[in-house]
């Protein structure tokens, strides 16, 4: 990652009020990476493998409440989650209706809605509102059509696909 090239958007979203994709940010919402605090990248084309940044940001976010990570207790199969990203580099996107299918030493399978582009975003646990990972990877986001013309978004029944990968949050040293 280099950080001197790399910009965080806030705001960028899509409310019911405001229907449009937003086409100005305001400057105050645009933030620089200043430091790279921690960046832990895989070691192999393996999926299994720690894969995130840490950053520091080039000024104080105002008017902003951060994320609570979980401090204590642990996920468990089953639990509902939620993920916050900018999948496809859309807009924010909220995914929930989705469950922890199982748990595999740092990382988790969920049946969340993701898509690239939303590697990195929160998944949050639907009761504690706790962030209890990131998603590292997933399923493949697109399939032909029937007549082959096109490509279409994959579905998946509940137990057709084994889920989106996250890392838990506690395998991350801050």
């Amino acid at each position: 990652m280099a950080c001197e090239n790399t910009k965080f958007v806030f705001d960028f979203i899509v409310t019911e009020n405001k229907k449009e994709s937003p086409s100005l940010i305001a400057n105050k919402n645009i933030f620089n990476c200043s430091k790279l605090l921690r960046v832990e990248s895989p070691k192999t084309d393996h999926v299994d493998s720690k894969d995130y940044a840490v950053i520091q940001l080039d000024r104080k976010v105002d008017g902003r409440t951060p994320l609570k990570l979980r401090s204590e207790g642990q996920l468990n199969i089953n639990d509902s989650v939620i993920m916050i990203g900018h999948p496809l580099g859309l807009p924010l996107k909220i995914a929930g209706n989705a469950g922890v299918r199982s748990i595999e030493d740092i990382f988790f399978r969920a049946n969340l809605d993701a898509f690239g582009g939303n590697s990195g975003s929160p998944v949050i646990n639907a009761k504690s509102l706790e962030v209890e990972g990131m998603l590292v990877d997933g399923e493949i986001d697109f399939a032909e059509d029937s007549d082959g013309y096109c490509y279409v978004s994959k579905k998946c029944n509940d137990n057709s696909c084994s889920g989106e990968l996250s890392m838990l949050m506690s395998a991350v040293p801050f």
